[in-house]
């Protein structure tokens, strides 16, 4: 109960200290140069906050995913093979790169510097992105909105979950491949491929689309060429070594999380513990991604930069939807792109922002309290055994759901019909 107190406290302050920001004029008429600078500043005075007090003052170690990550990088240190002798979740890459910052502060903390600092630079891409695509009003808005974001807050300096990891490699590809980079934005999303997890292939398609519109089939290929080099070459050489390639899709595709549709399904009694009832269910998940992206990419999803950065946060918002395995901090990965959807929308709904912030406070405690109090169950014993808690999940599942399904539609216009004023 302490973790979720914590996790609102710190959310509450996000909050308010976004509300602070909104009546200070002062920040709109900074330069731009001055307001990145104002930027960087509170990026590290509050994330170095959250990590001081947090992490080393009350908690006295890392926890979650991150006790994961050191323990495959001591792994990778004592000289064993990820996907081989290390049956791992991540890219194959990944445990040598937790175990850089491991060789020089021998803990799991550091690996949680290292995620502080590459959401820097995630916030520093994005922030060039926009402002080369979007009105200087709306990139100052969602980059306030993502600093007091409870998702960031509460993620990254305390847990040190590597979806940054992939945010930061998505944020440069998606700059790389509006300059006309294409080669160079394949090959950092393909990186994150091997460096951090599969869940980078969702990016792909736009941004493949991207280069193509950008310089036809020869710019298709050149970032196709540069996104496949590295997994192509890091995989083939540990199939030479014993790796069984089907090991981690079993994986992912076994894994439940509460915080998606099936989940809710089970409400009524949908279960997926039938293999054939789980196929079913991932393939229709599939079926609507790949779909829904049509739809998007047909109706000019691709047409401009600032358009791809709205489908892939269209694309991330459907797979939290329909995965049975998506949990909130996921949208880490792009998550300054749906500020930007927030921000632009905000003009039309003024308590949007702090309505999104709210559900951002939700988001961050849901998969809490399905693993603390929930105990990973399922929502099927709430109608045949209801209780105040198990009711008051439901109802946050249906609200974080609503959430999604708000974000999505936003995300779904901007991609299909923005046009810089």
């Amino acid at each position: 109960m302490l973790v979720i107190l914590g996790k609102v406290a710190i959310s509450l302050f996000g909050i308010v200290v976004y509300w602070i920001s909104g009546r200070n004029h002062h920040l709109s008429s900074l330069s731009n140069r001055d307001f990145t600078r104002s930027v960087i500043a509170l990026f590290i005075v509050s994330r170095a906050a959250m990590f001081m007090i947090v992490v080393i003052g009350i908690s006295g170690s890392a926890t979650s995913d991150v006790s994961v990550y050191y323990a495959e990088a001591k792994s990778a240190l004592a000289g064993q093979l990820p996907l081989v002798d290390i049956k791992t979740a991540y890219g194959p890459l990944f445990p040598y790169l937790a175990a850089l910052p491991v060789l020089l502060w021998d803990d799991a903390m550091a690996i949680i510097v290292v995620s502080i600092v590459l959401e820097l630079v995630t916030v520093l891409s994005w922030l060039a992105f926009s402002r080369d695509f979007l009105p200087e009003a709306i990139t100052r808005h969602a980059a306030i909105l993502y600093l007091c974001s409870p998702l960031s807050l509460c993620n990254v300096p305390i847990t040190g979950q590597n979806h940054v990891w992939i945010a930061a490699g998505l944020a440069g590809a998606l700059v790389l491949v509006a300059r006309g980079r294409a080669y160079g934005s394949g090959l950092m999303l393909g990186f994150t491929i091997i460096g951090v997890k599969f869940l980078s292939l969702l990016f792909a398609p736009p941004l493949v689309l991207a280069a193509y519109r950008k310089a036809g089939l020869r710019g298709a290929a050149v970032w196709m060429t540069g996104f496949l080099v590295l997994p192509i070459v890091a995989y083939g050489l540990l199939l030479g070594r014993g790796l069984d390639l089907t090991d981690q899709v079993r994986f992912h595709a076994y894994y439940d999380s509460s915080g998606n549709l099936p989940y809710l399904l089970t409400l009524w009694g949908s279960g997926f513990s039938d293999p054939m009832a789980r196929f079913a269910t991932n393939a229709a998940g599939f079926a609507a991604l790949c779909l829904l992206f049509v739809v998007v990419w047909a109706r000019g999803g691709v047409k401009t930069p600032v358009r791809v950065a709205f489908t892939c946060a269209f694309v991330l918002i459907i797979v939290l939807l329909v995965s049975k395995k998506a949990f909130t901090s996921y949208i880490l990965v792009a998550l300054f792109p749906v500020c930007l959807v927030v921000a632009l929308d905000a003009g039309s709904r003024r308590s949007l922002p702090i309505a999104f912030l709210v559900w951002s406070l939700i988001a961050t405690i849901e998969p809490t309290l399905w693993f603390r109090l929930m105990d990973q169950a399922d929502l099927s014993g709430v109608v045949a055994a209801p209780s105040v808690f198990a009711l008051s999940f439901a109802v946050v599942q249906v609200v974080l759901i609503a959430g999604y399904l708000l974000i999505l539609r936003s995300a779904f216009r901007l991609a299909t019909g923005y046009e810089r004023p």
